[in-house]
């Protein structure tokens, strides 16, 4: 198994061909190769996540950023938007819209979302670090302060900049 565990792309290569109508496989092969620099692979897969399952918010985001990178603005844009749009369950999901939102300059309706995934998961300190971020970005410094706090009581070493 040695040779399958070289590299990312080598193990969801392996996966992918056991599992080619796999959305989760397909997405992770995607991001492999978006990260390898490999922008038609990376989108031909990425694709097929969506085509596979519509709301794989990963995949949707890696869109995005694949668009972004091709310069295709509009459809980035799209992308970002459906993912705002899911109706995520999971403190991962939620997460992951809270920080599209941000990118979309919608830092309420981020919050929102954040402290979501604080509800579902109230001892990840990354959360109240990414609260606390919002929060300077909506000059809310005494709440922020109170989550970045939070945040190192959690996980005193979490992010050096805290």
């Amino acid at each position: 198994q040695s040779l399958v565990w070289k590299n990312g792309i080598k193990v969801w290569e392996t996966a992918h061909k056991y599992y080619p109508n796999d959305s989760e496989i397909n997405q992770n092969l995607g991001s492999h190769y978006y990260s390898n620099g490999e922008i038609e692979k990376a989108l031909k897969h990425t694709n097929t996540a969506i085509e596979i399952d519509s709301d794989n918010i990963l995949a949707l985001i890696n869109r995005a950023n694949i668009f972004k990178v091709q310069q295709n603005f509009k459809a980035s844009l799209n992308d970002l938007k459906m993912v705002a749009q899911i109706n995520a369950l999971s403190a991962k999901d939620l997460s992951n819209q809270s920080s599209v939102l941000i990118q979309m300059g919608e830092f309420e309706q981020a919050l929102v979302r954040n402290k979501q995934a604080i509800e579902k998961n109230p001892f990840d300190a990354k959360l109240y670090y990414n609260q606390a971020a919002i929060l300077l970005l909506l000059k809310q410094f005494d709440n922020g302060l109170l989550s970045i706090n939070k945040c190192i009581e959690l996980l005193p070493f979490y992010i050096g900049d805290a």
